[in-house]
């Protein structure tokens, strides 16, 4: 049984998203503010990534940052705009 990435190929990419470490689900909830079956809805879609070892999985701390980035609203030119 050996580490398994899903959702990414086994590339120099793959290593990237690991490299900042990874957490369990009940911490990506608690730095997310993100509910368990959502984390487990983005995984099971592909939209995060994860490392399962046996019936555990982990999130990339790259990975859970780059979900909440895709779910930003507004942005840099909405927060320049507030006079």
């Amino acid at each position: 049984m050996g580490t398994e990435v899903n959702a990414a190929p086994r590339t120099n990419a793959a290593e990237e998203i690991v490299e900042e470490g990874a957490m369990t689900v009940a911490d990506a909830t608690a730095f997310s503010g993100l509910g368990r079956t959502r984390l487990y809805n983005a995984m099971a879609t592909g939209r995060l990534a994860f490392i399962q070892y046996g019936r555990r999985r982990l999130i990339p701390r790259k990975a859970l940052r780059e979900l909440l980035a895709e779910e930003l609203v507004g942005g840099e030119s909405d927060l320049t705009n507030l006079d």
